[in-house]
């Protein structure tokens, strides 16, 4: 899966950043994979994940975003959920060569 610089989610801009230690605060250590920003409308994923790691959080950051921009906000802050569509939706992706 190409990781592009942009993408349109429901018609919002949302730039693609990568960090080297992103911070979250609210996690235990600080310390993401990735996380959103609605208000920058930018989702920052962490340097150095590997393959795998960096297009499953890709998925789990745009299922973020896509709920939030649909005002979905009592489930945009849903982590059970948004991994677990996170799981379902990147499995369906690779099994048919669509990433």
């Amino acid at each position: 899966m190409k990781i592009p610089d942009r993408i349109n989610i429901l018609g919002v801009m949302y730039t693609i950043k990568f960090e080297k230690n992103p911070k979250l605060i609210g996690e235990p250590d600080g310390s993401v994979w990735g996380y959103t920003s609605y208000e920058a409308a930018s989702i920052v994923l962490r340097k150095g994940l590997k393959k795998q790691q960096r297009e499953k959080t890709l998925v789990h950051e745009v299922i973020h975003a896509l709920l939030h921009e649909m005002g979905q906000f009592e489930y945009c802050a849903d982590e059970e959920l948004i991994c677990a569509l996170e799981t379902g939706i990147y499995q369906v992706l690779k099994d048919n060569e669509l990433a």
